[in-house]
């Protein structure tokens, strides 16, 4: 049975989650520009400026995202997955993965009751 859990990245610890916490990722430098404007999404959606920030993001992440969306005729797309089970972090490091040892790294509305309703997943 722990064979074919493996086979398809699931663990009886973690379920789904990667084998890592997300919050513990270190990004490299040059994506650093990308995280803070990832991180300020939720003041910018209310502006209606999101194209002037993004245009800050580096070339070789926009360039092959945009080059993507267009073959595919799709627009750049979060999967749910991703911004679910890789997007929380624990807020007492030693603590359980539950709701009440989690928060959202990465939200768009900045409101506390769908950054908690999208961690139910997790």
């Amino acid at each position: 049975m722990c064979e074919l859990f493996a086979e398809y990245g699931l663990s009886f610890d973690r379920g789904f989650l990667s084998s890592f916490d997300p919050a513990n990722v270190t990004l490299p430098e040059f994506l650093h520009p990308v995280r803070d404007v990832a991180l300020a999404l939720p003041r910018i959606l209310p502006t209606g400026r999101v194209r002037a920030h993004l245009q800050s993001l580096p070339a070789c992440l926009a360039v092959p995202i945009w080059q993507i969306g267009k073959a595919t005729g799709q627009p750049p797309l979060l999967p749910h997955s991703s911004y679910t089970l890789e997007n929380w972090g624990r807020f007492d490091p030693t603590g359980p993965i539950d709701l009440s040892n989690i928060y959202t790294i990465q939200h768009f509305d900045g409101g506390r009751d769908k950054a908690q309703a999208h961690l139910l997943p997790v």
